[in-house]
């Protein structure tokens, strides 16, 4: 059912599956920007942003006892979450250099990866829920260097790619301990071309997804005080930006600053937007979307469930196609656009897998 949709004129509607069919198939053309969200990985079992919020609750002021740290700032922030406010929201008061950010860093690494294997098992070893394998392998076929930006820390989106045989451009390159270089992490995506002695040699580029994260990846590590990657658990101090006023100085530090630039370059040339999961309410990231959606581009947003920072920007943007589960009738879809909400019946295509079997490769 419409559930506090600030959206104009709502209205019972209905529409053409052919009309939403070929819409949403539009939106993964060449120059498309797909964002992938946190929704996603809540999906594959990984904790979502209120879990999240209850395992800091539950953690952080035994990890503060034991580091004998003794912070008020804590108790601001363990209120805010009990009373309801969103995680980024209640962390956005933590200013830079309070000693709880390592705290909160160490426990949200910790409760990622504790659910991330488990998922990438599921993942390796089951065909049943390969939906995002099976997206981001349609994706890295539109067009020669699609990016994907992601605010999620795990690997979930490498992992389905390698499954998928898509290359990853991650800005890194190695195998065990790997360097950050922009410039030999995207030479590896290149095929020299064999040509006759005395002519230019041409190269191409292999089909492959260049991956932003912004806010950092369980596998990148600082090693002597140098932005490493590796698939080991190293025990290092991972880089990782969580909520809170300090992500705005760790922003200015690679890698964090090279995969920002390469979320901002690919939206403002972004032909069009797909957000799946996103929930639109970081903070850091969330300024670069409004001057796009502003000018009409294109945009699909695909959710369980909308957040209410979501349904503000169907308000602003009418032009958004906007997919959600109907609470009332799970296996339909709730579809917004042009200030009409709809309920598809049938076709849960709000989720990856039935996209992928009903609209994008039935």
């Amino acid at each position: 059912m419409c559930r506090g949709v600030v959206v104009a004129q709502v209205r019972r509607g209905r529409v053409d599956r052919n009309t939403l069919f070929e819409s949403l198939q539009g939106a993964f053309v060449s120059g498309a920007l797909l964002v992938i969200g946190s929704g996603v990985s809540a999906g594959y079992g990984l904790p979502t942003m209120p879990q999240l919020a209850h395992t800091l609750i539950d953690e952080v002021p035994r990890r503060l006892v034991r580091a004998n740290v003794d912070s008020g700032t804590w108790a601001v922030v363990s209120a805010a979450l009990k009373a309801g406010a969103q995680l980024e929201v209640a962390m956005d008061t933590i200013e830079n250099g309070d000693p709880i950010v390592s705290v909160i860093e160490e426990v949200t690494a910790e409760a990622v990866s504790a659910r991330e294997l488990e998922a990438l098992k599921a993942l390796a070893s089951s065909r049943d829920s390969r939906g995002l394998p099976e997206l981001l392998s349609y994706f890295g076929r539109t067009a020669a260097e699609p990016t994907v930006v992601t605010t999620n820390y795990d690997r979930l989106i490498e992992f389905a790619c390698e499954l998928e045989n898509v290359a990853v451009d991650t800005g890194f390159l190695g195998k065990h301990l790997g360097r950050f270089s922009e410039e030999a992490s995207r030479n590896e995506m290149l095929i020299p071309s064999r040509v006759r002695r005395g002519s230019v040699p041409s190269t191409s580029r292999k089909p492959h997804i260049r991956l932003a994260k912004p806010h950092g990846s369980l596998d990148w590590y600082l090693v002597d005080d140098a932005p490493r990657f590796s698939s080991a658990a190293l025990g290092l101090e991972r880089l990782m930006i969580t909520p809170g006023q300090s992500k705005y100085l760790s922003a200015h530090k690679p890698p964090f600053d090279a995969h920002m630039q390469r979320a901002k370059d690919a939206i403002d040339i972004a032909t069009s937007m797909v957000f799946v999961g996103y929930g639109f309410n970081d903070v850091h990231l969330q300024t670069h979307f409004p001057p796009r959606l502003a000018a009409g581009v294109p945009t699909v947003v695909m959710a369980r469930s909308l957040t209410d920072s979501a349904r503000d920007y169907l308000g602003k943007h009418p032009h958004i196609l906007a997919l959600e589960r109907d609470d009332s009738a799970p296996e339909d879809t709730l579809v917004y656009q042009h200030g009409t909400v709809t309920r598809f019946s049938g076709d849960a295509l709000w989720g990856i897998e039935q996209l992928m079997a009903e609209v994008l490769i039935p």
